[in-house]
């Protein structure tokens, strides 16, 4: 005979990732019955059957009372939320530990992380710290040693000679 559903054990290993990812606000089990709009013990039910292995066929055939009678596309609706889930969990650990690198890291953008529920919304919150060879006109001036010639231009529009700023041999737009 099956056990009732509140029986089941709890797994807590159903919505907890390895020790190094980002601890996130948000409960894996409890946003996704919310987003497929099932019961909380079905979902974290389901999600343990597919750690253990099951197919969604004999999920379908075979665990139905475990997971509330949930039919084969909304299980796979189910599988496909909690990828997601996982995928930003481990885009935002993984953006997170490149600010902290970087030390750039405040308390507000760690709890904006820890919040994030779309991979768009890591992605918003990562961008602008992003590492990369791409970088602004305007910081490319400076490390040319530009600066100079945009307080003379500012000073003195009329006088401004862009010949005696440049520097033979130095690359400016290659970069």
């Amino acid at each position: 005979m099956m056990e009732k559903p509140s029986k089941t054990k709890p797994s807590a290993a159903a919505h907890k990732s390895d020790s190094s990812s980002l601890v996130m606000k948000w409960n894996i089990v409890d946003l996704l019955a919310q987003n497929v709009e099932e019961e909380q013990w079905a979902v974290k039910n389901l999600i343990q059957l597919l750690e253990d292995g099951c197919s969604v066929p004999f999920i379908v055939r075979y665990r139905k009372e475990q997971t509330n009678h949930m039919e084969a596309d909304k299980i796979r609706e189910v599988i496909g939320n909690l990828d997601e889930l996982k995928n930003v969990q481990a885009k935002a650990s993984s953006a997170v530990k490149q600010i902290e690198k970087s030390g750039k890291m405040t308390a507000r953008l760690m709890s904006a992380f820890q919040s994030a529920q779309t991979l768009e919304e890591v992605n918003t919150l990562f961008a602008p710290y992003k590492s990369g060879a791409k970088t602004t006109l305007a910081e490319r001036a400076r490390k040319l040693g530009l600066d100079s010639a945009v307080d003379f231009v500012l000073e003195k529009p009329e006088q401004f000679q862009l010949q005696s700023f440049v520097k033979p041999g130095v690359k400016g737009k290659a970069e």
